[in-house]
């Protein structure tokens, strides 16, 4: 079975947050200071899914920048080919605008 059949299969018997769908462009920050163009396609209270063009390092702690919150830190859980997946190390602030 496609380990990506197996992140989304609400039949694993995990505990996950509700998701949400979307399609939001955003910009990771990486601890150098370096941004990459994101687009975040899933989000649930604890981390998110999004499209990214190129391998991010797991276990990296990167910001997530977008144009609706404050910076939000987050870490890299997972990344294969042109996906990722993070968690949100801090609630986001400043809520919509």
């Amino acid at each position: 079975m496609d380990d990506d059949a197996n992140r989304e299969s609400p039949e694993r018997g995990d505990s996950r947050s509700p998701r949400v769908r979307t399609s939001e462009l955003a910009t990771i920050e990486l601890p150098n200071g370096r941004t990459i163009g994101v687009r975040v396609s899933d989000v649930s209270a604890s981390g998110f899914r999004m499209e990214t063009p190129e391998l991010l390092e797991v276990g990296q702690k990167v910001k997530l920048l977008t144009r609706r919150y404050d910076p939000v830190p987050v870490e890299i859980r997972w990344s294969e080919e042109r996906q990722a997946g993070a968690v949100f190390l801090s609630a986001p602030e400043n809520g919509v605008s």
